[in-house]
């Protein structure tokens, strides 16, 4: 169970940040007891993945789903968090670049005070990893920073939005309050 939980774990609460700290209390157990080793009067086997690979991957899947939507729920019970935001890095070449990268957003006081007064000023965003180290070099040219959901995305560039039809339009900052 260790390496399944240990790949769960990391796209989930070691990826979640309230206030940038850890906390003394911050734990998670996954135990199995067999007490379901009989389904339907039919003997379950331990999920190996040596014998059985796609059940593995399909219960590593599970529980990174559900590790992920805990986590998720931890953040929403924050102490004093006012707002749920995910940040999304794609195009990384490794795991680690997208790792430093939203940890370094999620923790900026700057981008943290942009999000909590529901300012539109983007540039903070991308300002804010500046000094991560990375595996490559950031092309300034291939970053855009995008505020609200996938079904409703505001891609924000130089001042601008960009509108489903691709159509640049100045948006007020106030704008933005709907998206915060």
């Amino acid at each position: 169970l260790q390496p399944v939980l240990t790949y769960a774990v990391k796209p989930s609460f070691n990826s979640i940040s309230v206030d940038g700290d850890m906390s003394t209390n911050d734990t998670i157990l996954l135990l199995a007891n067999g007490a379901a080793a009989e389904k339907n009067g039919v003997m379950l086997e331990e999920i190996d993945k040596e014998t059985d690979k796609e059940a593995f991957e399909v219960f590593k899947k599970e529980l990174t789903d559900f590790t992920v939507d805990l986590a998720k729920l931890v953040i929403r019970d924050g102490q004093g968090a006012t707002k749920f935001v995910t940040a999304t890095v794609k195009g990384a070449p490794i795991y680690e670049d997208v790792h430093h990268v939203t940890s370094r957003i999620s923790t900026s006081a700057l981008a943290k005070t942009a999000l909590y007064r529901e300012d539109a000023n983007w540039r903070r965003v991308p300002a804010t990893t500046c000094s991560v180290p990375l595996s490559s070099p950031l092309h300034p040219n291939k970053v855009s920073v995008t505020y609200g959901t996938t079904s409703l995305p505001v891609l924000v560039q130089q001042l601008y939005v960009l509108a489903h039809s691709f159509t640049p339009q100045r948006i007020a900052n106030d704008h933005f309050a709907q998206y915060f």
